[in-house]
């Protein structure tokens, strides 16, 4: 653990894998620190806590326990499968990379990162939040960032990727069967994608958010096209926000990952695969 010259900041390094609940939950509350160090105006901290942003359900007391069982959770097993092969060597890339968290923990954890998202002010706030963390941690991150349509960039430049991680971007970028042929086209043999996504085969969401975007069982099945195996295809959550309002974490905590087993239960969902 590092600290900050005012407030305690927990900085993880590659010894910190694999990951656990607790360790993300502390990397989570650098978030409270940061926006009262960091000098960023307005118009960035609306972009971190804006209630749209999954970040602001960590900023709102109401829904941070629901955050940490749905996100960080989540995110846990997402990071600890992409380092699962090769600890030492991590070429990543998040698609939609948003405010910038996950490239922030996984540079920090020793990986090669890029970045990219078609949002300027998003890609100008993660410059800005590695140039915090860099000076109060006293290291240099290896992030590198694309403000571009991903379709629009000639990949053939760069190297191939060991991880390839979605966090509910990959049902906004259509056509989504053009996307995995991109996953396909970037990770090279081995390499591991995870899809965190709005799941459409929950009741809810088939009743009042249906989107046009693939279900995770057509995502599953182009997977295998290209000849991924799947790891790991489970719900996200399903125990919405106002339960963790009001009754204790340990007692929800087993019953939620019971019940999103389910993925007619879970209106979310995480996919894990692997490229022969």
């Amino acid at each position: 653990m590092t600290y900050g010259e005012k407030a305690d900041f927990y900085i993880p390094n590659n010894e910190s894998l694999p990951l656990n609940i607790n360790d993300l939950s502390n990397w989570y509350k650098n978030l409270l620190s940061e926006i009262s160090q960091g000098s960023y105006t307005n118009e960035e901290l609306t972009l971190l806590k804006d209630k749209h942003n999954y970040y602001g359900k960590y900023f709102n007391e109401g829904t941070r326990e629901f955050f940490l069982n749905h996100f960080a959770k989540n995110l846990k097993k997402a990071i600890n499968y992409f380092f699962g092969n090769n600890k030492s060597q991590v070429r990543f890339l998040e698609i939609g990379s948003g405010c910038g968290n996950q490239l922030l923990l996984t540079a920090f954890l020793g990986a090669e990162v890029v970045g990219c998202d078609i949002k300027k002010e998003v890609c100008d706030l993660v410059k800005k939040r590695k140039e915090f963390y860099e000076k109060i941690s006293k290291r240099k991150l290896n992030i590198s960032l694309i403000c571009e349509d991903v379709f629009k960039i000639d990949w053939d430049t760069f190297p191939k990727f060991d991880a390839v991680n979605f966090l509910f971007s990959f049902n906004d970028i259509q056509p989504n069967q053009k996307m995995l042929e991109l996953v396909n086209q970037l990770l090279k043999p081995g390499g591991r994608a995870v899809f965190q996504e709005t799941n459409q085969s929950n009741y809810y969401n088939r009743l009042f958010r249906k989107r046009d975007s693939m279900t995770l069982q057509q995502v599953a099945k182009n997977l295998k096209k290209y000849k991924f195996k799947i790891s790991s295809l489970r719900g996200g959550y399903a125990l919405p926000p106002i339960f963790w309002r009001f009754l204790p974490s340990n007692i929800l905590s087993p019953l939620d990952h019971f019940l999103s087993a389910s993925l007619f239960l879970s209106p979310s969902y995480q996919l894990m695969a692997e490229k022969v």
